[in-house]
């Protein structure tokens, strides 16, 4: 559930770019006849595949983008605040 919480925002920017890009790759290149038909199974691999994608996806853009961008608004912050304390 704490990894869930810390990549939450990531997943949510990241989840429906993937699932669309997906969807589109699935309806030009998977199969396109079969998954038309089937539009249940349709929506249950799109499901898996697009979280299976994106939640590693939103692992790395926390890890490598949040992450830093985070401590250095903290530190930045810090800055902008004890400077203007020390006037």
């Amino acid at each position: 559930m704490l990894f869930l919480g810390r990549v939450s925002f990531s997943f949510y920017a990241l989840h429906w770019p993937v699932m669309l890009l997906l969807l589109s790759l699935m309806q030009v290149h998977f199969a396109p006849e079969f998954l038309d038909n089937h539009a249940f199974l349709k929506g249950i691999l799109l499901f898996f595949a697009s979280v299976g994608v994106a939640l590693p996806a939103s692992a790395l853009t926390e890890k490598f983008i949040e992450k830093p961008f985070n401590s250095f608004g903290h530190i930045l912050s810090k800055r902008i605040l004890l400077d203007r304390n020390s006037k």
